[in-house]
């Protein structure tokens, strides 16, 4: 058996001397692991949650397959990184806990009592709180109304994956493939991309958003790709939703309205140019981390940034984000989240980030004396 795991630990530190030489960082990445979702960025900043409450007859104790109940942490890239550990424990209505609530924790038969809910833990508490989790089977929460028990089937795996992608294997700052290497072995983390944000495009008045917007309805493009204008594209007296902006003189971005759902809408956006006898219509492809983003759920345009969200379900407890920031070369993304755990928490948790950049900064102009 050691024979084995110091294979295995010297595999895994040649890929941590291949990461710290400068290789290319992993793409940012979604895996699920039992009950347990793990996510890697592009700046290798990983985090992992899982709120599966075990029922009664899964557990040693009477858990309440009602409460919702669960736990979010992160970890940084780098020989320092900053781990984040959040618990989450609601109430026998459904409801989150109040602001300040706390709750108690067993974990393998040890006990850590009245840590904060829904907040960073100290950061010596939540390295202790790891290390007894990775060979644990069940935590269980117990507040002062509620408790439920959370599996962590799966947290090993993920913890192992979170090692292995941020160069950790086979060094001391390891969670589960724990070596001898001191934290200097661990690669840096890659810089953050940094957008440089353009001239934002200005917002039509309503006259003239009106009158190209009632052009564009009738246009063979746009009636193709907006759902709406198929079932009924002659209605003028019934436009859809729509916000125009001016990116220079006959350039428009167009956002418009274009699918409804019983929890959600979805818009189109298309670059629009104005010429000399027809308008030249062209969808406005955005970057994504797989395929290019053409449907927007629920999305704004505003002060250059387009943003989204989406639902999983009506309810509201797992989706996704994005935002993206208006460029000299068009729209880049700065911001890319997933809460994938229909967890019955509003908003999903935490959330996992698969995307991350800088702004920089918009100078403001000199003021003459």
């Amino acid at each position: 058996m050691r024979r084995g795991l110091a294979v295995l630990l010297g595999l895994l530190g040649l890929l941590t001397t291949h990461a710290s030489q400068g290789a290319t960082p992993p793409a940012p990445f979604q895996q699920r692991y039992g009950d347990w979702t793990v996510a890697c960025d592009n700046v290798l900043a990983c985090s992992a949650q899982g709120y599966r409450v075990l029922a009664p007859d899964e557990d040693e104790g009477q858990s309440d397959s009602q409460v919702q109940a669960g736990l979010w942490l992160s970890r940084d890239a780098g020989p320092q990184g900053a781990v984040h550990l959040q618990l989450h424990l609601g109430s026998r209505d459904g409801q989150d806990a109040p602001e300040g609530s706390r709750v108690d924790v067993r974990i393998g038969g040890r006990d850590f009592r009245q840590l904060p809910l829904d907040a960073d833990l100290p950061p010596a508490i939540a390295q202790v709180l790891v290390r007894a989790m990775v060979e644990a089977p069940r935590m269980r929460l117990s507040g002062r109304d509620s408790e439920a028990t959370v599996s962590l089937q799966g947290l090993k795996a993920a913890l192992l994956k979170m090692d292995d992608t941020q160069g950790r294997a086979g060094t001391v700052t390891a969670w589960v493939a724990k070596g001898q290497a001191t934290a200097a072995r661990v690669p840096l983390a890659p810089p953050l991309p940094v957008l440089v944000p353009a001239t934002i495009p200005t917002r039509l008045p309503a006259d003239a958003d009106a009158v190209l917007t009632r052009q564009l309805v009738h246009h063979p493009a746009v009636i193709q790709d907006c759902y709406l204008l198929q079932e009924a594209p002659r209605e003028a007296d019934r436009l859809p939703e729509t916000a125009i902006h001016q990116i220079r003189r006959k350039e428009y971005l167009v956002l418009m309205e274009c699918a409804r759902a019983a929890y959600q809408t979805s818009y189109r956006l298309w670059r629009v140019k104005q010429g000399a006898k027809a308008l030249d219509v062209a969808p406005e492809v955005l970057p994504d981390l797989q395929e290019p983003a053409l449907d927007l759920m629920n999305a704004e345009f505003n002060a250059g940034k387009l943003s989204t969200w989406h639902k999983g379900r009506g309810l509201g407890d797992c989706g996704g984000n994005r935002e993206w920031v208006w460029t000299a070369s068009g729209f880049a993304l700065r911001l890319a989240n997933e809460a994938p755990d229909c967890n019955g928490i509003y908003g999903g948790g935490p959330g996992l980030t698969l995307w991350q950049a800088e702004v920089q900064p918009v100078p403001k102009p000199a003021i003459r004396p």
